[in-house]
């Protein structure tokens, strides 16, 4: 039977939001406040240093609005069509794969943008098949997840639905 065993803590440290952040993009979005408007709103110039906490989600932009913003990085239009072509059509989970468009594009898509939110920062695989896996969100908190796969080819899957609550 699947124990249920909480993840380390991560070892490296999230990065702080400064009051002049929260100024800037007003308060820290909560579990129903959705990131796109604010990561819509933040500045992409590439010498902020806060630009990584502020990262796109190309999985949260209706077209118009990832049209609008290639087009103030410098591209054309018709490169956020690609782009939602690869990310919604194609399922492409990693920039790289995107390879109609161009090498720089790629580079800036990279350093500004994500696809998706989590990010899988521990998993581990027990004799069983159980998989317990813990995702990184924007904010550096963690949520854990477990699989646990049955003989009869069921499985369930296990979600915590809080930041920070380590199972146990």
């Amino acid at each position: 039977s699947a124990a249920f065993v909480s993840f380390p803590s991560s070892s490296s440290s999230a990065k702080g939001v400064t009051t002049a952040q929260r100024k800037r993009c007003g308060p820290p979005p909560s579990s129903s406040t959705s990131l796109q408007s604010t990561a819509t709103r933040q500045s992409f110039d590439s010498s902020s240093p806060d630009l990584e906490l502020f990262k796109v989600n190309l999985l949260t932009l209706p077209l118009p609005e990832l049209e609008t913003i290639i087009k103030s990085w410098g591209f054309p239009a018709f490169r956020a069509r690609q782009i939602n072509n690869w990310v919604f059509n194609q399922g492409i989970t990693d920039i790289d794969d995107m390879s109609d468009l161009p090498k720089k594009l790629r580079a800036v898509l990279k350093e500004r943008a994500t696809i998706g939110s989590l990010h899988l920062e521990i998993e581990q695989v027990s004799n069983d098949g159980t998989r317990k896996r813990a995702y990184k969100l924007h904010d550096g908190q963690l949520i854990e997840s477990v699989l646990m796969p049955y003989e009869d080819g069921r499985r369930t899957a296990c979600i915590s639905s809080q930041a920070g609550c380590a199972m146990g």
